[in-house]
């Protein structure tokens, strides 16, 4: 077994193949369910924080612009 250590993108660029969106009511602090919906998984909602340069849940709001990373 194998294991590697993940390092945060520092300034991350956004590539043509990013999606954009706003956050739903039905999706604010749930940013596992846009992952969901996105990618299939709830399991990477923390790509979508980090995309988006959000440290805490609760800015995690509706109405908010957010990329997608590929």
């Amino acid at each position: 077994m194998t294991v590697s250590t993940y390092k945060k993108q520092v300034g991350s660029i956004v590539k043509d193949t990013d999606r954009f969106s706003v956050v739903t009511a039905g999706e604010e602090y749930r940013p596992d369910l846009v992952s969901q919906k996105v990618y299939g998984t709830p399991s990477f909602w923390w790509k979508i924080l980090e995309a988006n340069n959000i440290k805490d849940i609760f800015d995690f709001k509706a109405g908010t612009n957010i990329r997608i990373p590929q």
